[in-house]
């Protein structure tokens, strides 16, 4: 979205919009793509979902464009 729309990419950017948008989410898929697992923006939006009680499924692309879902447990 922040590509496509020319909006900033920085998680103080969307921190706000993360607060209010994800307590109305059911679930929260974070696509693995290169560099997710650093990605200060989506560790906090991970974390608060688990703190408001969201699943929170991790997605893999593989290589013929449909995805493996994975729900993912952790404490």
């Amino acid at each position: 979205m922040a590509c496509k729309h020319g909006l900033p990419k920085d998680w103080q950017y969307w921190q706000d919009y993360l607060k209010v948008m994800l307590p109305r989410c059911e679930e929260v898929w974070v696509v693995m793509i290169e560099g997710w697992a650093s990605s200060v923006g989506i560790l906090a939006e991970v974390q608060l979902a688990k703190e408001l009680g969201k699943v929170v499924r991790f997605v893999w692309p593989n290589t013929v464009g449909d995805y493996d879902i994975r729900p993912r447990l952790e404490g």
